[in-house]
């Protein structure tokens, strides 16, 4: 695939990233959207009111979801986005064949301020192949590790434009055991809020 086939909002290659998300389950890239997208993003998301949201919305473990409460302009930037993600992907099928089927079918919106933080935890069997977090806004550190109070292999400041790539329940045919790994994300490192922006997937049966 030449740069010119490339999804124009990747910066990066996936082929080592999912690599290493395969053997490690967890791995972050930094830089993967380019300024362009970062900003456009940045500037959807400025039309967010999150306090309304967030008081119409159940508060979990300090994380604020917002599921489909979101303009139609911004679910179709992100749709486009996540289509862009699975394209380029696809080229990584016969190593991965799990991939040929990866389509998110759901995303979040989320807020973290200073004080909003994700403690140890690992996602769900049913996101079958992967977890993608992009940050939007603002800077966290991220940390994977193999057991929920266990020293973490990955600490990793993530920031605008980064990506944290998580394996799902089918990436790794015939793993043994829940293949998730467990991970957590601080709260906001400045007084700019964090914004992220999570797609997660079911394999077709």
């Amino acid at each position: 695939m030449s740069r010119q086939e490339n999804s124009p909002f990747l910066e990066r290659d996936l082929g080592l990233q999912l690599v290493r998300t395969a053997q490690e389950g967890a791995c972050c890239v930094k830089n993967f959207l380019n300024k362009t997208t970062v900003a456009k993003l940045q500037d959807l998301c400025s039309l967010l009111d999150f306090e309304e949201i967030i008081e119409q919305h159940e508060k979990v473990e300090e994380r604020y979801f917002i599921p489909r409460s979101i303009p139609s302009k911004t679910r179709n930037t992100m749709l486009r986005l996540s289509n862009s993600l699975r394209l380029a992907m696809a080229r990584y099928a016969k190593t991965y064949p799990v991939l040929q089927d990866w389509s998110p079918s759901d995303f979040s919106v989320q807020l973290y301020d200073r004080h909003s933080y994700i403690t140890s935890h690992r996602d769900h069997k049913i996101n079958k192949g992967l977890v993608v977090i992009f940050t939007i806004q603002g800077e966290a550190i991220f940390k994977a590790r193999n057991e929920r109070h266990g020293s973490p292999f990955l600490t990793q400041k993530i920031a605008e434009g980064d990506v944290v790539l998580l394996r799902g329940g089918d990436f790794v045919p015939n793993l043994q055991g829940h293949p998730g790994i467990f991970h957590s994300i601080s709260g906001a490192l400045t007084e700019k809020p964090r914004i992220s922006i999570g797609f997660r997937d079911k394999i077709k049966e």
